[in-house]
């Protein structure tokens, strides 16, 4: 890590759920409120947050991610849900507003807050995420039916391993790669030990099962259209946005919106050869548009 700052712990209740949380430089003038991407926690933040000593950074695990708790029997895993634990976890914190970071999933939690929350964002930051995926309206049918009866077939149960490096591997063989540093990084906050001894996933399983209900694409561009604060988006050479082009219709939805790209990978925020220029990057950004 680029610093020996050590996060602090923290439990905010939110909805009827307890959220656990990272907290870095606490105290610090610009408060950010970090969301990590799909099936990730918060310690996803545990290379860039050091590098931002202006800022008091926390970051979040979401509902059934690193070891906030799970959502009860029977419920679903819609992503709007998110959208409500982010603004239960600034009412928690006792913070009016503040600079909201997201990465991947994250980066479109964050993005639907800023739509519908304007006074409650500072500045934006979006890294390799901008929006969430819209579901096409004629796959309603199909797309419904085959999550109820995923949810009815239930979970199942989590793959267990005899060593951490024994789970490293298996992360590794994500769509998105990682460096084994990067990976025991989230393993370590994402698994527990079993009663057998092995080490079990403590992330909700169903969060793997498919989504039951997505926003509309006329729905997304209408949230995206709403962001009123200074926002930037962070692409990666080897990652979801490597170029403007292909997400350029998108883009221009949200007005304002700076983007660059950088060197690295999808997860460029926890890799310690990339988190440094997203660091300097992010910096400059908050020094013009929220210098707290």
């Amino acid at each position: 890590m680029g610093t020996d700052a050590a996060p602090g712990e923290l439990r905010l209740p939110a909805r009827g759920l307890t959220l656990a949380a990272l907290r870095w430089h606490e105290g610090a003038p610009v408060r950010v409120l970090c969301v990590h991407g799909w099936l990730d926690n918060a310690a996803s933040f545990s290379e860039l947050a050091p590098l931002m000593p202006g800022c008091d950074v926390v970051a979040l695990d979401l509902p059934g991610h690193g070891r906030s708790a799970h959502r009860g029997a029977g419920q679903m895993q819609h992503f709007v849900e998110y959208v409500a634990d982010v603004v239960a976890a600034l009412d928690a914190l006792g913070w009016e507003n503040a600079v909201l970071l997201g990465h991947s999933l994250g980066a479109g939690v964050m993005a639907c807050v800023a739509g519908l929350f304007p006074e409650r964002v500072k500045a934006l930051l979006l890294v390799e995420g901008l929006a969430p995926q819209p579901a096409p309206a004629e796959k309603i049918r199909e797309s419904l039916r085959a999550a109820i009866e995923a949810g009815q077939r239930g979970a199942g149960e989590s793959a267990g391993y005899a060593t951490m490096a024994d789970a490293v591997v298996a992360r590794r063989k994500g769509f998105w790669p990682l460096s084994d540093a990067a990976s025991e990084r989230l393993l370590a906050r994402a698994l527990t030990r079993a009663a057998d001894g092995t080490l079990r996933w403590h992330t909700d399983a169903r969060l793997r099962q498919p989504s039951a209900l997505r926003l509309a694409e006329g729905q997304v561009a209408a949230l995206l259209g709403a962001i009123r604060a200074p926002a930037l988006l962070v692409g990666a050479t080897a990652g979801l946005f490597a170029t403007r082009d292909a997400h350029a219709a998108r883009m221009a939805e949200v007005s304002g919106l700076e983007f660059t790209c950088l060197a690295g990978g999808h997860h460029l925020h926890l890799e310690p050869d990339t988190a440094p220029a997203l660091a300097a990057c992010v910096g400059d950004f908050l020094a013009r548009h929220a210098p707290g």
